[in-house]
């Protein structure tokens, strides 16, 4: 007798003994403009079994029924399906059963005769309770899967369909598309819209909620270029699809991955795509290969590059655009910046790659410029451009912050990777930097600086060795008489001694 129409929108149940009083609220609600199915439930035991079989997000309840009270009723329906929404109808004289009846979590009450707008207003309240609590989810949903949260996030909520994402019997799906494209096919302007006019989760207009096909439209999440939509599936629906919320993240999760690599690397993406083992650890070592074969002839470069990018695009989008970032951080000394021209403000300068390449919406555009990148400090290497050591002003600026991190006592753990982290440069750069510049990697060269210092020290004060030894960036005594000997030949004490006795 009761079932859910594909496409219906919100749901009513009525319940009075007295079959004139449901008719004329029925009739009251379907001449109101107010866009629901409204059931005749009965009353008494059948009403209970007609609620239970509809799920509405609202039922109207008569307080006093035979057989079985409002207050009953209302016990019932609450303790099977604790989400509807439940009004109660009573007279003057029934007060104090419609105080039990809030007690017992009606969320209101309508005086006899029913009046059209007080109506009216109890299905709008529970229409926007409903879309808020929605909003809220899908808030909460979209931040545990996004890494930047759900800051400049807009949701949609199509209030009289809410109720779907609650009704477990009904098959739901999350869809992906381009906000301009949606924009575009609902007649709409695909510019993003202004924070201030348009707050988060506004509820009139949305964009995307009028896309052709777009009936059984619950919400609509717009992020950046994406608009997320979620859609009552049908009965026939192919995919994957979830009933209940707690399931939802798992399919949005799915179509979210498929989505973004079909359109990063074009075409249909594979299931197995993001997911191949040891994928990733081979683009990393290929990438390493890579990085150290600037300088050797172009096709053994341009074989490494082929490998290197089949590899890469075994990877997730996310990935595959981090490879490509590490990549540009190791070539940094070699005048990588001078390739990109004015197009970026100095990426290594704010510590990475990661912004730029991810301003390259294709995997075809981004492989292409990084080869062209790639093949230009090749070049430059190959035509001793490179030979000073660091790409201009950016490498002797690099150089000299390396050097005053090693003079600086305060510094005594330094390491590579932390010099290069203070920087803001890769350590493979960092290393290949003073390789470059000064023959020797950057340990050799860290302890060999420091070994000088503490010998100018030995010579010209009178501290003590232990003294010399922290001022040189050395807290372990016995560390420093070991690589003081293994530089000069002598422990600190004896290097000292003789020297006086040179004087």
């Amino acid at each position: 007798m009761y079932w859910r129409e594909e496409g219906t929108e919100m749901k009513i149940c009525v319940a009075d003994d007295e079959q004139e009083v449901r008719r004329s609220i029925i009739a009251k609600l379907n001449g109101s403009g107010v866009k629901a199915e409204v059931f005749d439930v009965g009353f008494g035991s059948g009403a209970l079994e007609g609620i239970l079989a509809v799920r509405p997000e609202l039922a109207i309840l008569d307080i006093r029924m035979p057989e079985m009270d409002g207050l009953s009723l209302l016990k019932a329906v609450k303790r099977r399906e604790p989400g509807i929404q439940v009004a109660m109808l009573t007279g003057y004289s029934d007060f104090a059963y419609a105080k039990e009846a809030i007690h017992l979590g009606a969320m209101d009450y309508l005086l006899k005769p029913v009046d059209r707008e007080e109506l009216n207003g109890v299905v709008l309240r529970v229409a926007e309770g409903l879309a808020a609590r929605l909003r809220e989810e899908l808030l909460w949903l979209y931040g545990c899967m996004e890494e930047g949260g759900r800051s400049g996030v807009q949701v949609d909520i199509n209030p009289h369909m809410a109720g779907l994402w609650y009704d477990t019997r009904v098959a739901k799906r999350v869809r992906y598309a381009e906000a301009e494209a949606a924009a575009t096919a609902a007649g709409q302007p695909a510019a993003a819209p202004d924070a201030e006019e348009q707050p988060q989760g506004r509820a009139s207009e949305p964009p995307g909620m009028a896309v052709p096909g777009s009936d059984g439209l619950i919400a609509s999440v717009r992020a950046g270029r994406e608009i997320i939509r979620i859609e009552e599936a049908g009965r026939d629906a192919l995919g994957a699809v979830f009933h209940e919320g707690r399931d939802a993240a798992r399919v949005w999760a799915k179509e979210q991955a498929s989505w973004r690599r079909s359109r990063f690397f074009g075409g249909a993406a594979s299931p197995s795509s993001g997911l191949i083992p040891g994928a990733a650890g081979k683009a990393a070592a290929l990438r390493k290969r890579l990085a150290g074969a600037a300088g050797t002839d172009g096709r053994e470069l341009a074989e490494l590059f082929t490998a290197w990018s089949a590899q890469a695009e075994l990877l997730s989008p996310e990935e595959a655009r981090r490879e490509c970032a590490e990549l540009l951080a190791l070539l940094e000394p070699s005048g990588l910046a001078e390739g990109l021209g004015k197009r970026t403000a100095a990426p290594a300068a704010s510590g990475g790659w990661t912004g730029w390449v991810e301003s390259v919406s294709t995997w075809d555009e981004l492989r292409r410029q990084v080869r062209g990148l790639l093949e230009g400090c090749a070049a430059r290497e190959r035509d001793g451009g490179a030979e000073g050591g660091g790409s201009g002003d950016n490498g002797d600026r690099w150089f000299r912050q390396a050097l005053s991190l090693m003079d600086s006592p305060a510094n005594a753990g330094l390491t590579l990777e932390s010099a290069a982290q203070a920087i803001g440069l890769h350590p493979v750069t960092l290393s290949r930097l003073f390789k470059r510049r000064t023959g020797v990697n950057f340990v050799r060269f860290l302890i060999s600086r420091r070994l000088e210092r503490a010998k100018t020290l030995l010579l010209e004060t009178g501290e003590p060795v232990a003294s010399v030894a922290a001022q040189a960036g050395y807290a372990d005594l016995r560390h420093f008489n070991r690589l003081f000997k293994a530089e000069f030949g002598q422990t600190p004490g004896e290097f000292r001694k003789a020297r006086h006795r040179e004087g």
